[in-house]
C-alpha cells in the first residue's frame, strides 16, 4: 500500500491517503511517523482516506491487527480520527475499527466524504 502523509498547517489536520493493498506493517510505520514528526504534535488530528485502498485486502483480521497496533502508540492520545470510506465494504470494516477502539481515548468517526470528515475534525 502506498501511504501519503500530508499535513495542513492551517487546518492542523494530517491526511493519510491510502492507495493499493492494505498492510499492517505500513499502518504501523505510519503511526511511528506520526508520533515522531517535528512538523506536528504526536496527537495531531488525522483524516485517513481509504477510498483508494484495495478492497480485497480489507478483512476482520486486518481490523483486529490495526487495533492492536494502535494500542502501542499511547502518544496519539485523545486526538480525533476521521476515516473516509465511500463504499460499503471499507465503510463497514472502518466502523468495526471504530467500535473495537471504543475504550481508547481517541475519538473516531467514519464518513463517506472528505468534506464531512474535515468539518467534524475542525469542530
Amino acid at each position: 500500500m502506498s501511504m501519503d502523509l500530508q499535513y495542513d498547517k492551517n487546518k492542523k489536520i494530517l491526511t493519510c491517503l491510502c492507495k493499493g493493498p492494505v498492510s499492517t506493517g505500513e499502518f504501523k510505520a505510519s503511526l511511528a511517523l506520526m508520533v515522531s514528526s517535528q512538523e506536528y504534535p504526536p496527537a495531531v488530528d488525522v483524516l485517513w482516506d481509504v477510498r483508494e485502498a484495495d478492497p480485497a485486502s480489507f478483512d476482520i483480521s486486518l481490523v483486529g491487527q490495526a487495533v492492536s497496533i494502535r494500542q502501542n502508540y499511547p502518544q496519539r492520545g485523545d486526538s480525533k480520527l476521521a476515516v473516509v470510506a465511500s463504499d460499503d465494504l471499507r465503510f463497514g470494516l472502518s466502523r468495526m475499527y471504530e467500535m473495537m477502539t471504543d475504550e481508547m481515548p481517541q475519538d473516531i468517526h467514519i464518513f463517506r466524504t472528505v468534506a464531512d470528515a474535515e468539518q467534524w475534525l475542525l469542530h
